[in-house]
Formats: C-alpha cells, sequence, structure tokens
C-alpha cells in the first residue's frame, strides 16, 4: 500500500501509460514520506500494471543503495551505465533507483551527469534524496525534481488503525508525533533503538554543561554513532517539547544538513549548538 501522493501517483500512471517519462527525476522530501515506496511501485506498474509496494525480484529494475561505508562510489555508477543502456526485457524503460543519493561521491556525480548528458532512450533514472540541494547544482539541472510533501495527520492515523490494529488514540498521537511522516511514526511505534536514540537525544537536551561533556564523549565514541540520525532525534525531542525553541530547532535542521555537505567533530558541533543556545 502506497500512503498518500495521490496527484504524484495519478501522473506516474499517465506518463508510464503513455511513454512520456524523460530520462531522470529526483525524488526529494523528509525521510520517511514514501520516496522510495513510490519509486518501487512505479517500477513494478512499469511491469505488471500494479501500483503497489513489491520487494520481489523485477527484471527491469536495479535499486542502488550505500555501501557499508554510508557511500556510493564510482564503481556503482558504472552499474547503473552498464544497466540504462541495455534494451528492457518486459517493461518499456530499463529503471534505476538510486536510494539515498546525497550519498553519491563526487566522482560518482560526475559519473551520472554523463549519463544524463547522452540519455538511453529507455532508461529511466530515479534519484532519492532528502534536499536536491545536497547534490551539485551540475548534476540537478539535468534531472526533473518532483517534491514528497509530508502527509496529513489523519491520513497517517487511519493507515496505523487499520495496518496495525492499534487504537484510534496511540495512532493519532504517534501521527502528530512524526509530523505525517509514516516511516517515522512506524519506527515511533515498533522500532526499539530508535526509541533508545529519542531518549539519548532527549537526555541530551536536559544534561548540564559539566554532565553533556562527559555523555557526548561516551556517546559519540560509539561504533554506530550517526550524527545526522541524532540530530533528527534532537529536533522531534525539541518539536514534541511544551516549551520548544523555534530557533534551536531550525539550528538543529541546520547543523543536520552541514552534516550531509561536511564531515564534522560530532562531540564538538553537538556541544556548540546548546552552548549557541544559551
Amino acid at each position: 500500500m502506497i500512503l498518500g501522493h495521490k496527484h504524484l501517483i495519478a501522473d506516474f500512471k499517465k506518463m508510464a501509460d503513455e511513454t512520456l517519462f524523460g530520462h531522470g527525476y529526483i525524488f526529494f522530501g523528509q525521510e520517511g514520506v514514501g520516496k522510495f515506496l513510490t519509486a518501487r511501485a512505479l517500477a513494478n506498474y512499469l511491469e505488471t500494471k500494479n501500483f503497489v509496494w513489491s520487494d520481489g525480484a523485477l527484471s527491469d529494475v536495479l535499486v542502488i543503495e550505500p555501501d557499508e561505508k554510508s557511500s556510493i562510489g564510482i564503481d556503482k555508477t558504472r552499474e547503473i551505465s552498464g544497466y540504462l543502456y541495455q534494451r528492457p526485457i518486459i517493461s518499456k524503460y530499463r529503471t534505476v533507483i538510486v536510494n539515498n543519493a546525497e550519498t553519491l561521491t563526487s566522482e560518482a556525480q560526475n559519473s551520472l551527469l554523463k549519463i544524463s548528458e547522452e540519455p538511453p532512450v529507455a532508461g529511466l533514472l530515479i534519484l532519492i534524496v532528502r534536499d536536491p540541494e545536497l547534490l551539485r547544482e551540475t548534476l540537478v539541472s539535468r534531472f526533473n525534481k518532483l517534491f514528497f510533501s509530508n502527509l496529513s495527520i489523519n491520513e497517517v492515523t487511519d493507515w496505523l488503525v487499520k495496518e496495525y490494529n492499534i487504537s484510534v488514540v496511540k495512532a493519532g498521537g504517534l501521527a502528530r508525533e512524526s509530523f505525517g511522516r509514516p516511516g517515522l511514526a512506524l519506527k515511533l511505534f515498533k522500532d526499539e533503538d530508535y526509541k533508545e536514540l529519542l531518549k539519548s537525544a532527549k537526555k541530551f537536551l536536559k544534561l548540564g554543561d559539566s554532565e553533556r561533556k562527559d555523555f557526548l564523549k561516551n556517546l559519540t565514541g560509539e561504533v554506530a554513532f550517526n550524527l545526522e540520525e541524532f540530530l533528527d532525534a534532537v529536533a522531534v525531542n525539541i518539536a514534541l517539547s511544551e516549551k520548544r525553541s523555534f530557533d534551536l530547532w531550525h539550528r538543529t535542521l541546520q547543523l543536520k544538513k552541514e552534516a550531509s555537505y561536511f564531515n564534522l567533530n560530532p562531540r564538538v558541533q553537538l556541544q556548540a549548538l546548546l552552548e549557541s543556545s544559551k
């Protein structure tokens, strides 16, 4: 089931039926709003005429994800090139979906730029990204950009009730806490690791200066620590707080964006974030 984005889906079906797709698209919007699910459902529709999520194998779709180092390098874009220039087997298009495209290296982005400058006749390349500004401007200019907005609270509430058989009251709370992001609502409901991350972020915001230094040393020293994910959890906690600081919330989101561009020192940046709010 693809939740929301009805107008986009209707357009995709029309473009598929009439073979109107261009060579490349950027699907952008916040995490958890359904960008990747919609792209995968579109690939399924191109082969089966069913616009639904399917994790089964398709003949004419290739999905590219970041590697264990959280990046997508030139080797993957060479794979993309080799795939797109082949003739489709069943569909009218050979489709490549690049998830978390902000992790493309500079070399990989240059490679994709060359593909977009001489696009294959039957190739469809979809980049999934939070913000197009995280990609090179020259690359972005070669793609059509489609924004995926957050869903309404009612849409997410109804989905949680129907799909996960939870009460309307609890579902409504999760929908509001996720700000209309079904992927985040699901994490809040069943992802224990994410719940622990939210607890850590909440503790981080409440600790005094002397306690915060040791807390950050231990937290950022963990092998699995991800600065962007932690900042997202911090932003969620700020937004849910009764004494929310919109200035701190905006600066948290700005730091999260900068963390996508640069290799920042997590401990220093998090300490400075709260010091600047005094």
